[in-house]
């Protein structure tokens, strides 16, 4: 396999982690012998009253949202209690008493889900109703839970310290107002190993009591590790969406191609050990990655397999996106493609595997891509959908203004 192939699918930005959270128990409302510890109710939509009613001894508790820096006020009506904002750990950020007819203020520390504790001051049953709105910074964006990027295969934090995988796309979208996380597994293993690597950097962020669940973004084999994460290894259930793009879900038949030209396993394995070696600089990594194991992963013999027995959640909400790119000659589609055409470096591996499997973005086909809702096709090639190589991409093409629109469209959801 090229070099420039293995770049096709590389890394990105590290998460940030936070202390350990530090949890405030729950209380123990007065004239009660027990602490309250009522289930979460109702999402507080912004701007829309929300009614509920609690039981003898027992507390509310609600979830909000908003963009960071943004003002929330919380409108009571009910009989006197207090209000405790808490981070999604349930750590006490802010505690006020109420009476009815009361507003409370908070100044979000993050963007996406807060929580709020209603602790009423007597023990009796009571009926109350919530309204959460936005006062101030309101024309910031946000999702209810954050943007979880994971990158493709060859996947690092940044080649050479100066190419960023999803280039500029964090810098689009946090001054917007939206969270936003990237990270970087092991560029060279198979799914099973990088959604593990995955899985840590999640708990590490539901650590800081910032998120508790996320939305997936996986691009090329980001996405089959996103579905494997989520399958397997998600036991508490902190993915609410995975959307991939140009994700090899029914695998690439550019290795069945590959394999054809090269029929003797020892001279494949000593060509990949070769090409990793020149890898080892540039990644810092050590020489205990699984090439072999990888590319496999992502034959369609494989994908088949893992079809069959990584199976969709019915919780979770799967929405695909597809590259396309044109050959140098086919002026119609690139007409009708954005004026896309495609990069030389992809040249030989779109007419093979438009061949054998149809329009396809030098990787990946649209076939292969399609998972979940499909959304549509992208006029660029599988490097352009995220800007890996700035200032390529097509002139109908904008990867920037693409995430920004994918993000709205995950808001609109309520994702």
């Amino acid at each position: 396999m090229p070099r420039l192939l293995l770049l096709a699918l590389a890394g990105c930005q590290s998460v940030q982690i936070g202390d350990d959270p530090v949890i405030d128990p729950v209380p123990t409302p007065p004239g009660c012998d027990s602490p309250a510890n009522a289930p979460e109710g109702a999402f507080l939509e912004p701007g829309a009253p929300t009614s509920a009613s609690l039981a003898d001894c027992s507390a509310g508790l609600h979830a909000f949202a908003g963009a960071g820096t943004s003002t929330v006020s919380l409108s009571w009506s009910g009989p006197d209690a207090t209000l405790q904002i808490l981070d999604t750990n349930e750590a006490i950020l802010q505690s006020d008493p109420v009476r009815d007819g009361d507003s409370v203020a908070f100044t979000l520390g993050w963007s996406g889900e807060h929580l709020v504790r209603v602790v009423p001051d007597a023990p009796d049953a009571t009926d109350y109703a919530l309204t959460a709105t936005c006062t101030d910074g309101c024309d910031l964006l946000y999702t209810r839970y954050p943007l979880f990027f994971m990158h493709g295969m060859a996947g690092t934090d940044s080649f050479l310290d100066q190419l960023e995988y999803w280039y500029g796309v964090r810098g689009r979208l946090e001054p917007l107002g939206y969270a936003v996380y990237t990270g970087a597994v092991d560029p060279f293993q198979p799914s099973e190993v990088r959604a593990a690597q995955w899985a840590e950097q999640i708990d590490a962020i539901v650590a800081t009591g910032q998120a508790r669940r996320f939305n997936l973004i996986g691009h090329s084999q980001g996405g089959i590790d996103a579905r494997y994460f989520v399958s397997v290894l998600d036991a508490d259930h902190r993915a609410v969406s995975v959307t991939t793009i140009s994700t090899p879900h029914r695998g690439t038949a550019l290795l069945d191609i590959m394999g054809g030209l090269i029929d003797n396993p020892g001279i494949t394995g000593l060509l990949v050990d070769q090409m990793f070696d020149a890898f080892i600089a540039i990644y810092d990594t050590e020489n205990d990655q699984d090439i072999l194991g990888q590319l496999d992963n992502l034959s369609a013999d494989t994908m088949e397999a893992f079809n069959a027995t990584v199976l969709d959640r019915e919780d979770v909400y799967y929405a695909s996106w597809a590259g396309k790119t044109c050959a140098l000659l086919d002026v119609l589609c690139q007409i009708d493609n954005g004026g896309e055409i495609v990069t030389p470096m992809f040249g030989a591996t779109q007419l093979g595997l438009a061949l054998v499997e149809g329009e396809n973005d030098g990787l990946v086909s649209i076939q292969s891509a399609r998972w979940g809702e499909f959304l549509g096709t992208l006029p660029a090639d599988h490097l352009d959908e995220v800007g890996l190589f700035p200032g390529t991409t097509a002139p109908g093409y904008d990867h920037l203004q693409f995430f920004e629109n994918d993000a709205a469209r995950l808001a609109a959801l309520g994702y």
